[in-house]
């Protein structure tokens, strides 16, 4: 892996996206929680979109029953 910092190259998206492919080459699940018959459960999910930016929303709900909203999709950069 190369550092572009270190080449003096801008940090793309293409870069950013081949790092993280790298990273969860070997993840085969992601873990979550979804409510069921109004109880919240943990979930183990496949993790298939490697090097992918989401596709969903993510947006936890904190113990005061608000929800933090993360950036959502639309908003992440699109495929290069």
């Amino acid at each position: 892996m190369s550092d572009p910092a270190h080449h003096n190259k801008p940090l793309t998206h293409y870069i950013l996206k081949s790092w993280r492919q790298l990273l969860t080459r070997h993840q085969l699940a992601v873990s979550g929680f979804r409510m069921v018959d109004g109880v919240r459960r943990r979930v183990d999910l496949p993790f298939k979109r490697k090097g992918q930016y989401k596709l969903q929303p993510n947006n936890p709900r904190r113990p005061d029953g608000a929800v933090h909203e993360y950036c959502p999709p639309e908003q992440e950069a699109s495929d290069e």
